[in-house]
């Protein structure tokens, strides 16, 4: 996978640049969602009879408490964590991260070494001077105690239950009744002190919105027809 990553960062030097500091957070939370499961430890929680191990809800605790931490800064006192429930939080977030996986596995969903790679050369933290560079990546890893094969599993994992999300979205379409109405003409004298009126939400807006609820409510109806248990005396 590295000499894959070479050449890819050799041929496309237009690795796309998105907003720094929110994907330094997703990647220090999703860096939590692993598939690893080492032998003889305490489950967390079980989803479909696959358990989700007491160290990698601890890892991922522990990622997600310094990313808040990093954002909030000053702000971050205990009566916020308190207000967050980040135990049940994370713990939620790694159940959802599994329900999708499952969903990505009935749909067939598979991730390549190409959408893999793609995904690794977009993260900032594995950049230099804006472009991927193999001994920052392997660098970061080794600072956060990760070979290559296992985050880059994580990752392909994650890809997984993006692919799983999206196919819902796409599967969501408006109704010939939700198109947002047509804006009303302007008056042609307007009263300087009457605000104009709002402007409708365009269809793009509309059809979010309804595929975010289509999102969730899926979500919903699959928590409650999979079998799961949470051991909260380990939270």
């Amino acid at each position: 996978m590295i000499r894959f990553i070479r050449q890819r960062a050799v041929e496309n030097p237009w690795v796309l640049r998105t907003i720094f500091g929110l994907l330094i957070a997703i990647f220090i939370i999703s860096m939590g969602w692993i598939g690893f499961t080492p032998s003889n430890t305490r489950v967390v929680a079980t989803v479909a009879g696959a358990s989700i191990p007491l160290q990698e809800y601890e890892d991922a605790y522990r990622r997600t408490y310094e990313a808040y931490q990093n954002i909030f800064k000053d702000q971050f006192t205990p009566e916020l964590l308190k207000q967050l429930d980040l135990k049940h939080t994370v713990v939620n977030q790694l159940i959802d991260e599994r329900l999708w996986r499952l969903t990505a596995d009935r749909l067939g969903l598979s991730v390549t070494d190409e959408e893999l790679t793609a995904q690794l050369v977009k993260i900032p933290a594995f950049q230099r001077a804006g472009q991927f560079d193999p001994t920052v990546y392997e660098q970061t890893l080794l600072r956060n105690h990760w070979t290559p094969q296992r985050f880059e599993e994580a990752q392909r994992l994650q890809l997984l239950a993006d692919k799983a999300r999206a196919a819902v979205r796409t599967s969501t379409a408006l109704l010939p009744q939700e198109q947002p109405a047509p804006a009303p003409p302007a008056p042609q004298s307007p009263d300087k002190n009457t605000p104009p009126p709002p402007a409708p939400p365009s269809p793009d807006a509309v059809r979010q919105q309804k595929e975010e609820r289509a999102v969730m409510a899926f979500l919903a109806n699959l928590r409650a027809q999979t079998p799961i248990t949470i051991n909260d005396k380990l939270l």
